[in-house]
């Protein structure tokens, strides 16, 4: 399914199987395809940079933008043997799986960043630069000790 207004070329691969029966709105363009092309196949199509300049030679906007559905019928594409779309889309299903991962660790390394940040502050701002200066009760109870030269004062 293709969506063909608002979020034009936005794509679903909709599997009977997996997802049971369904109705689609008139917004979306249904295709049913024949032997000579995999689903899966036309699906990461619809995510190729090629297809977004189709998009954007083709859509027709307002203040919502479209695109007719004739338009998406008459799209030509490039369509390989039966054989070698399986093998793009298994080999497109590794590499995105290979990048999820790389995109998993990095957000999980900027949160251990944005942590450690969080405490370098934490630590600088109510502790000093040297851990060894002599420390002193703050008389505020989440603040704890401050060094011992240091002054506490109200914002005023």
């Amino acid at each position: 399914m293709l969506s063909r207004s608002g979020t034009i070329g936005r794509s679903f691969l909709y599997e009977a199987d997996l997802h049971g029966k369904c109705a689609h709105a008139g917004y979306l363009v249904r295709f049913v395809l024949g032997d000579a092309m995999l689903p899966k196949y036309l699906y990461l199509f619809t995510k190729s940079q090629a297809f977004e300049a189709f998009l954007r030679m083709s859509s027709i906007s307002t203040t919502i933008e479209n695109l007719n559905a004739n338009k998406y019928a008459n799209l030509r594409i490039p369509v390989p043997p039966l054989d070698e779309q399986a093998a793009i889309v298994r080999y497109l299903d590794n590499a995105v799986t290979r990048i999820h991962r790389a995109r998993t660790a990095q957000l999980r390394q900027a949160e251990l960043l944005a942590e450690y940040r969080q405490a370098a502050i934490h630590n600088v701002v109510t502790q000093g630069l040297n851990p060894n200066a002599p420390h002193k009760p703050s008389s505020i109870e989440w603040l704890g000790e401050v060094p011992a030269h240091w002054e506490v004062r109200r914002l005023k």
